[in-house]
């Protein structure tokens, strides 16, 4: 297919994100070769992935920069934090669920948001009150 990489790669596992499971897997096979004395199979995993063009220049982010930090900041951060986690409610339920085993869908939900939530709260946090990364530049 023109536009279209097909490639194929031999390993025991992959780490995919769900969006290029869902989007570029081909096929996925195990590998039963007789010449293969190692302990695990083989999988083959064959992914078609459309070309893309990149930017050849870096694209910057300013993100927070701790090193910079002065007590203030972290003090400020600290609040902030503090505010922000209260915010968060929490999900009683499926945080006092004694079930080991537990593959109730609300519960896997609700424990996914908390995280979501707490990763926000200290983010955005650190956004409004440590100073940033600046960008450099070289002149000459």
């Amino acid at each position: 297919m023109p536009g279209q990489l097909s490639t194929s790669f031999w390993a025991d596992h992959f780490i995919l994100s769900d969006h290029l499971f869902n989007s570029s897997v081909k096929s996925i096979s195990v590998a039963h070769d007789v010449d293969n004395t190692s302990d695990p199979l083989f999988l083959e995993l064959e992914l078609t992935v459309a070309r893309c063009k990149f930017n050849s220049r870096p694209m910057y982010e300013s993100k927070p920069s701790w090193n910079k930090a002065t007590s203030a900041h972290i003090d400020e951060y600290k609040r902030l934090l503090c505010h922000n986690l209260h915010e968060i409610i929490l999900p009683t339920e499926a945080l006092l669920c004694r079930n080991l085993s537990c593959h109730d869908q609300s519960h896997i939900n609700h424990l996914d948001a908390f995280v979501t939530d707490i990763s926000h709260a200290c983010l955005s946090a650190g956004a409004a009150s440590l100073p940033h990364t600046g960008r450099s530049s070289t002149r000459g």
